[in-house]
């Protein structure tokens, strides 16, 4: 596993007290890049059109709101405006489709795109409300992927199926998308700053598992200073599971 294999390679630059003490790792987070799956621009008119309801060539925070209440998520008023504003970067109330294509050929991490990208890829009719992997299949090789190509980009995006029931929830999506850290990671550091492990030991192994550099260091610097980090929920709270999320 990345946990052996993390402590063997900082063995002989750690003592064996340390390099034994450090507790085994949640689930790996491996991720997958948003430029391998840039769409084309007709797609994105595709997508566009999945949220601009009336088709008057906007997308209005009403039919946000009716796509999210379709993917049974009710964020609140003033989250419901924050999620939209992130996209209105006109500021004038509505979004067209330059503010919507930018957002998609960005990669741009909002909320907004993480409903987009539910979308386009939960196209299951058995299996409503869950992305499987014939649905990423088929979304891309719409987008003209084949080959060992497609097969490698199918296994990374399946990647965000963290408990492996071969469907990912919009909680699953979300929070990869988000880069929401976990509870059970934010104790694993905790519990290893306590134990004495060396903090750019934690951060080390923190990247190999799927964590960006800066995330990483933000998570162990947080720890260090004000403890284990507290938790909130989300509004993708859907019963069964929550999103946590670092309160700043």
């Amino acid at each position: 596993g990345s946990v052996d294999i993390a402590v063997m390679e900082h063995a002989s630059n750690t003592s064996r007290e340390v390099a034994t003490s450090i507790i085994s790792v949640p689930p790996r987070r491996d991720g997958w890049k948003h430029a391998d799956l840039l769409e084309s621009p007709s797609s994105t008119k595709r997508l566009f059109l999945m949220f601009d309801i009336n088709k008057n060539g906007f997308i209005e925070i009403e039919e946000l709101k009716t796509v999210l209440k379709s993917l049974k998520l009710f964020p609140t008023t003033p989250m419901l405006r924050e999620i939209f504003a992130e996209v209105d970067f006109k500021g004038d109330g509505v979004i067209d489709f330059e503010e919507f294509y930018h957002m998609r050929q960005t990669g741009l991490r909002c909320e907004f795109n993480v409903v987009a990208e539910f979308k386009k890829f939960a196209i299951d009719r058995l299996f409503r409300g869950v992305i499987t992997r014939d649905c990423v299949v088929k979304i891309l090789q719409l987008e003209g992927f084949a080959g060992d190509e497609l097969d490698r980009l199918v296994g990374e995006f399946m990647l965000a199926d963290v408990d492996g029931d071969g469907k990912i929830t919009y909680r699953d999506l979300y929070e990869r998308l988000m880069e929401r850290v976990p509870d059970e990671w934010l104790t694993w550091v905790a519990e290893n700053l306590q134990r004495g492990v060396p903090p750019a030991l934690v951060v080390e192994i923190l990247e190999q598992n799927g964590f960006r550099i800066e995330l990483a260091n933000s998570i162990v610097r947080a720890t260090k200073e004000n403890g284990k980090q507290s938790m909130k929920r989300n509004y993708t709270d859907q019963c069964s599971s929550y999103i946590y999320t670092i309160k700043s």
